[in-house]
């Protein structure tokens, strides 16, 4: 009689390991091609490309310890904004990481989006030397006579317009904004507060800018080709658990921190 029980409990033990084994072939075949992943294009400390050409920055970092722990293959390229947008709508990327004003309504109905990764915040920045102003209590659009904008981040993109200032400056990159602000060559800069500030650091002038006010918050988030999460269902709710114990364990927030704190590249001057 316990010889026949041993046979059947064996039996049923072979059993369900096949059918765990059919379970994770299944589940592995769903996403077992790489998925191909754009990121913005040289904008440290975000995304930038080390000597070497090695992708590095927050949000390469935090990416791929999302599809790490989630053990799928991946990769990793940066394009101009506009670039990225076309290749995930005509499906030659699967997605991207990419924050809320890149989101048109184009793009918007044609991806999957995760839940929040963090969230930075577009600032208006002054020269110290400028402080003592702000005793007269000035609103920033009477002391703003003459404001920099990065042209990715100009006055609309924050909510403002153009004639919210009687002089705007429109430059490509983070070190000539610095540059305005330092220089003098405006009253204020507005710009995302983690890229300027570590620009700043990089440039040795940190302690010469003053955030004068905080503007407006813009989250940062995965999207992926709308097909990607119909050919697996589950393939959302797995992102964006992994993504809620990134943010419990602080791994996103010590990323941060780790890049504001290590000059680890900037635009050439």
């Amino acid at each position: 009689m316990l010889s026949i029980t041993n046979h059947y409990l064996k039996y049923f033990l072979n059993l369900l390991i096949t059918y765990i084994s059919i379970g994770i072939l299944h589940s592995n075949a769903l996403i077992s091609d790489e998925i191909k992943l754009g990121t913005v294009h040289d904008f440290p400390p975000y995304s930038f490309k080390k000597e070497g050409q090695t992708l590095s920055g927050i949000d390469i970092e935090v990416v791929s310890e999302v599809f790490k722990q989630l053990n799928m293959a991946y990769s990793i390229q940066s394009f101009p904004v506009q670039r990225a947008q076309y290749l995930v709508q005509k499906e030659k990327l699967d997605g991207m990481l990419t924050t809320t004003p890149y989101i048109t309504d184009k793009l918007s109905n044609t991806v999957w989006r995760s839940h929040s990764l963090y969230r930075a915040t577009v600032s208006i920045f002054i020269h110290q030397k400028n402080k003592p102003a702000l005793n007269q209590r000035l609103s920033y659009p009477k002391f703003c006579f003459s404001t920099g904008f990065l042209s990715s981040t100009s006055p609309k993109a924050v909510g403002l317009t153009q004639s919210d200032f009687i002089d705007v400056r429109l430059v490509q990159r983070l070190p000539q904004l610095v540059n305005l602000l330092t220089q003098q060559q405006v009253d204020c800069v507005i710009a995302e507060d983690i890229s300027f500030i570590y620009q700043a650091k990089l440039m040795g002038k940190a302690d010469q800018i003053f955030l004068l006010q905080e503007l407006v918050d813009r989250e940062s988030f995965i999207v992926l080709h709308q097909r990607m999460t119909k050919k697996n269902p589950q393939l959302g709710h797995n992102i964006n658990q992994v993504i809620a114990n990134l943010q419990r364990n602080d791994f996103i927030d010590n990323t941060i921190i780790k890049y504001l704190d290590l000059p680890l590249q900037s635009w050439k001057q």
